[in-house]
């Protein structure tokens, strides 16, 4: 368990006391202060495992695992309060859910697919959208057409990322 890994742990374990402040307090600035931690924890793993020479088999397992448990977490509980559709959060679960089979399908098939500029910049918006989303819940804002914009370039990013992954790998289907 090297400092990458214990790091993406820290993440994972993060999550339940966010999703606990955030159902079962008023603490929204707490809530949003764990969330924009247990984010920031994504660049920073990624970061010291590729410079340090720590990139292992758990980390990337772990690290897209707490990323997605993260995001959709957060996702859904903004759903919950009737902050955000639910169309838009479908469509990123049922992106990360297939995009993750079809790389255990690929995994199986001895073919590794690295992640893509494309999958980066899904996110990046969807920690941005969460963010800005957090940042209106505290302040008590309605949506409005910067949220709008967010959303919409959000989902278009996720199902193009999710295309670009299977057209690119193509031949493990």
């Amino acid at each position: 368990m090297n400092l990458p890994n214990k790091i993406t742990t820290i993440r994972l374990l993060i999550v339940p006391v966010y999703v606990a402040v955030f159902l079962y307090t008023d603490y929204r600035l707490l809530a949003t202060l764990l969330f924009a931690l247990a984010a920031a924890t994504d660049f920073v793993d990624g970061y010291l495992a590729r410079k340090m020479g720590l990139v292992t088999d758990l980390g990337k397992l772990l690290d897209p695992l707490a990323d997605k448990i993260l995001t959709i977490s957060s996702f859904v509980l903004f759903v919950s309060i009737e902050r955000l559709s639910a169309v838009p959060v479908i469509i990123v679960i049922t992106r990360e859910l297939s995009i993750s089979i079809f790389r255990a399908v690929a995994a199986g098939k001895n073919h590794v697919i690295a992640a893509s500029v494309y999958g980066k910049a899904k996110t990046v918006l969807q920690i941005t959208l969460l963010i800005v989303l957090h940042l209106y819940w505290i302040l008590e804002r309605p949506s409005d057409m910067i949220l709008t914009v967010l959303v919409t370039l959000m989902t278009a990013i996720t199902l193009f990322s999710a295309w670009d992954y299977l057209w690119k790998n193509r031949e493990v289907l």
